[in-house]
């Protein structure tokens, strides 16, 4: 706590580690609505899962944790490791009421939680084809990645609509 003739000032300070893995994990699959935790991960800092980079990817059954499909090239996180996440991600859920995206850090197998917030969902679009915005943009498509470009696609596929013969707003 600071305190200056304006008044006080009250500030966090948090220790900074230098995780040997990071990531985030949605307590919900965003993209899809499927009953699932969805894990990206990456060695370091985790820079590459928030910029839309090369990650490892993990989705676990709600319903049983058990249940762990990974696609990616190489497992970086173990069986006990995705299931404290989702344990935890399940927990933050329950605390906020709603489903979360959690950035996280594991430094010397321990397990830090760095943030959490509701899960942006994308449930008003129609998607008619995805196979573009893999090509304008390499790695794994995240919801920011996805915010940005959406606009741009909203508009060519209305534009493409409306060439064949709809109303702009159909």
């Amino acid at each position: 706590t600071y305190s200056d003739k304006k008044g006080i000032v009250n500030a966090v300070v948090q220790e900074f580690i230098e995780p040997d893995i990071a990531g985030v994990i949605f307590s919900g699959n965003p993209a899809s609505g499927k009953n699932e935790f969805v894990i990206n991960t990456s060695e370091g800092r985790g820079t590459n899962v928030v910029e839309g980079g090369k990650a490892e990817q993990y989705f676990v059954d709600r319903l049983n944790i058990e249940n762990i499909t990974h696609k990616g090239e190489r497992e970086l996180l173990s069986s006990r490791q995705i299931k404290e996440l989702a344990t935890i991600a399940f927990r933050i859920e329950l605390l906020f009421e709603m489903p979360q995206d959690i950035e996280w850090a594991i430094k010397n197998n321990v397990l830090y939680v760095l943030q959490a917030r509701p899960i942006t969902r994308i449930s008003h679009l129609h998607l008619w084809d995805s196979s573009n915005i893999s090509e304008s943009f390499p790695g794994i498509v995240l919801p920011l990645t996805f915010s940005i470009a959406k606009r741009g696609y909203m508009l060519a596929y209305k534009a493409q609509g409306y060439s064949a013969g709809l109303s702009w707003y159909e």
